[in-house]
């Protein structure tokens, strides 16, 4: 039976786990491999290595409280450090390739965007951020110029960007096939747009020119707009988020 204080410790780490999930559209309870590994890479930038094993022991415990079993690797672990240490290595992976990311539906929505537009270019970019960095509508409408990087073809995002005031994006993502290339599609959309600092995305006037920051409700649209042209019903952001992705 663990002590009073490590129990203190793993409701401290619980809530903190449910609160990314909330924030974030992932289930926490009973939470999923990858829901794990994504925690540890959303906390990897600010937590200690012996702090995230304990973030992995309370998530244990209060599966078990609950009647779940933890998540596991590999069943015949034991060791709550051992499977720690086992997630954390793979939340220490470099980019990820967007062609293993993207779901059928995902990829048929955006091979309904014309990229060679003004239009295009900026809603293939947004469109591959939000599956790339995992965002919501408003976290993606909120990105800046100056918080994105892109060094050899692999773009990061570094910024306190979600509601739970985290780093998101900081291992990176590329592609092995242009046509999902978050860097060519980012490229694209600054060259065509002339944008040289403040908000990322932006929206245009009637006669096509580039003005303020978009909405969340603005991405809604976007969205849903190539959705209905892919054929797909009551797709939104939300399916673009990596809970609905091969992850």
């Amino acid at each position: 039976m663990p002590s009073s204080s490590t129990i203190r410790q793993y409701e401290a780490g619980w809530a903190d786990f449910r609160r990314a999930c909330d924030d974030n559209g992932h289930n926490f309870l009973p939470a999923s491999l990858d829901t794990v590994r994504w925690y540890l890479e959303l906390r990897s930038s600010r937590l200690s290595r012996s702090t995230m094993r304990k973030r992995i022991a309370a998530i244990g415990h209060f599966h078990r409280e609950a009647g779940f079993a933890p998540p596991k690797l590999d069943e015949s672990w034991d060791s709550e450090v051992e499977i720690a240490d086992a997630f954390i290595q793979l939340s220490n992976k470099g980019p990820e390739d967007m062609v293993e990311i993207l779901s059928p539906n995902q990829k048929e929505l955006i091979w309904q965007i014309d990229s060679q537009s003004l239009a295009g270019a900026r809603d293939l970019t947004m469109t591959l951020f939000l599956t790339a960095f995992d965002l919501s509508r408003e976290q993606c409408a909120s990105i800046d110029i100056e918080e994105v990087e892109t060094q050899q073809q692999v773009v990061k995002i570094r910024r306190s960007a979600n509601a739970s005031g985290t780093k998101a994006g900081l291992a990176g993502v590329r592609s092995s096939d242009k046509a999902f290339d978050p860097a060519i599609a980012l490229n694209r959309w600054l060259e065509m747009s002339g944008i040289m600092a403040g908000p990322l995305f932006r929206s245009f006037d009637r006669h096509g020119n580039t003005r303020g920051r978009i909405t969340g409700r603005t991405v809604f649209d976007v969205v849903r707009k190539y959705a209905k042209l892919a054929g797909l019903d009551n797709f939104s952001p939300m399916n673009l988020r990596r809970v609905h992705s091969k992850r």
